[in-house]
């Protein structure tokens, strides 16, 4: 009996030995399954916001982007949808260039960011630079500056004359002759006094004294020449744009005094201590400055935007 105890106990060990190795085969097996490493699909981020604003003078952009998990055999594709924006990726950055919008709206092009199956769409507006058929400069200011005077269809001309508040110029700027003397009259801006509003439509308006002077503070001004004729550049402190000023002169009867010497213009601010005058710009070759005037004097008008 003892014999055959210890006959069934040593082949139960065998049997529990056989056992165990299966198990330890098993284990074995099982291990190697869970050590191969699965395949991880490419995750493409974009750190740039999908929706961008650029200005209307063109620029060069990159777009922000983190990829996990690159292959080697798959591409990072750029494209964009419209002929004004060149998109393209070198050296694993991701930029695109954006020319100046000469249109008078502003304009919309979708670029297309594209690795494996990932996609992002990132939509680009700009802005223009023309309002109602005239173009504006940003100068980084609370408004923006049209580039020319009324009337003028280039920077240096000198386009027309006006009387404060009226809205048609006249063959004879005469004493007391406007529709605004001696008459209690708030701001003009926006109004149908407003000779930028009447003659050029849209959005534009004359500019306020408070605007004439932050143009004066915040820009450098130099005296120059352009096309033949004076005035001054004026160039932002904030941003480098500029405008030019041509020195118009103003009109008086039938005359047209000081052109090339002083510029005058007229702002939408009227003296409210006198219903004879309103403010205009005042400019010579050494100084620039603000100075109540007589409103029936013939002045340049040079619009504003917001």
């Amino acid at each position: 009996m003892l014999a055959l105890t210890l006959v069934v106990g040593c082949g139960s060990a065998e049997k529990k030995n056989s056992d165990e190795e299966k198990t330890s085969g098993n284990a074995v097996e099982g291990n190697t399954s869970e050590t191969v490493v699965e395949e991880k699909a490419p995750v493409l981020t974009l750190t740039t916001s999908n929706d961008v604003e650029v200005d209307a003078y063109g620029c060069c952009e990159i777009i922000g982007y983190t990829l996990e998990n690159p292959k080697s055999d798959v591409e990072l594709i750029v494209d964009a949808n419209a002929d004004w924006i060149l998109a393209s990726v070198s050296d694993g950055i991701i930029s695109y260039d954006v020319n100046p919008n000469m249109g008078s709206n502003p304009r919309v092009a979708t670029i297309t960011v594209t690795y494996g199956t990932e996609r992002f769409d990132v939509n680009v507006t700009q802005s223009t630079i023309y309002h109602n058929g005239h173009m504006f400069v940003d100068l980084g200011l609370s408004v923006k500056w049209a580039t020319c005077n009324v009337g003028a269809s280039q920077p240096s001309d000198y386009g027309y004359y006006y009387s404060w508040g009226d809205t048609s110029t006249k063959s004879n700027y005469k004493y007391g002759k406007c529709s605004t003397w001696e008459k209690s009259i708030d701001d003009i801006a926006c109004t149908d006094r407003d000779a930028a509003l009447v003659n050029w439509g849209g959005d534009w308006r004359m500019p306020t004294k408070a605007e004439f002077d932050e143009l004066l503070s915040q820009c450098i001004w130099t005296w120059t020449t352009q096309n033949g004729r004076s005035g001054y550049m004026v160039t932002s402190k904030t941003n480098g744009n500029n405008i030019f000023l041509p020195a118009a002169g103003n009109r008086l009867d039938s005359r047209c005094n000081y052109e090339d010497l002083y510029g005058v213009y007229w702002c939408s601010t009227p003296d409210s201590e006198d219903t004879r005058r309103a403010y205009e710009l005042i400019f010579d070759p050494s100084s620039q400055y603000m100075q109540s005037f007589d409103r029936y004097f013939g002045l340049s008008v040079r619009p504003v935007i917001e």
